[in-house]
């Protein structure tokens, strides 16, 4: 893959290989074109690895971008962003190394900026929308994959919010709780005095009778 990649990059010269399933030319980078260059990152990640090439028109002439310290350092910072949107179908981060940003200086202030992104077989990323691309003879289409199953984040969020309402929750089991007990002795009480009702009925029924047979 790094075959694609030259010694030298010259101004005005031809890059001597075009646009391809692992090669993306930029003619600049944009900040308002980063979901894109995410994009493209995630299709060469989940195809056959490859560079994105920033200074270079669709017709392969070298024209660089012009940056200051303060652009290189927003680009490298974009770069290690990736890392965090990105994770792996299971849930996995991305392998450290596997996005590299390097800038090749060809004149004053002018620098083409070269983003590689090194596969690894049998892992398939995705956005943590859920979002995926595959990469294509020189484009990327969309791929349908399951979405990604962030089980680690809701336990993570379930524990928070248990650690936050602890004394809530064991006040309102608390709660219910008593009132079982409550409603359970009353169902009890109710039960006894129903039966006792029961026996005082039977006991003034046989009182009578007695009493008549007695007069």
């Amino acid at each position: 893959m790094n075959s694609l990649l030259l010694d030298r990059y010259y101004l005005h010269d031809i890059y001597p290989y075009p646009e391809s399933v692992q090669l993306e030319f930029k003619k600049s980078y944009h900040i308002n074109q980063l979901d894109k260059y995410r994009e493209t990152v995630c299709a060469f990640l989940n195809t056959s690895g490859g560079h994105i090439i920033f200074g270079i028109t669709n017709d392969c002439v070298i024209i660089g971008n012009y940056l200051n310290q303060k652009d290189i350092d927003s680009i490298m910072l974009f770069a290690d962003s990736i890392y965090t949107i990105l994770k792996t179908v299971d849930g996995q981060n991305i392998k450290p190394g596997s996005i590299t940003v390097k800038f090749e200086k060809i004149a004053r202030d002018l620098y083409i900026i070269i983003f590689t992104c090194i596969r690894y077989e049998n892992v398939k990323y995705q956005l943590v929308s859920g979002d995926s691309w595959v990469r294509m003879n020189a484009s990327n289409k969309k791929v349908n994959e399951t979405k990604l199953y962030q089980q680690q984040q809701l336990d993570i969020i379930k524990h928070r919010l248990y650690v936050k309402y602890q004394k809530e929750i064991k006040d309102t089991v608390v709660v219910i709780s008593d009132i079982l007990i409550k409603k359970q002795n009353k169902e009890a009480e109710l039960k006894l005095n129903n039966r006792f009702n029961y026996y005082l009925i039977i006991l003034c029924v046989f009182s009578i009778i007695f009493f008549y047979k007695a007069c």
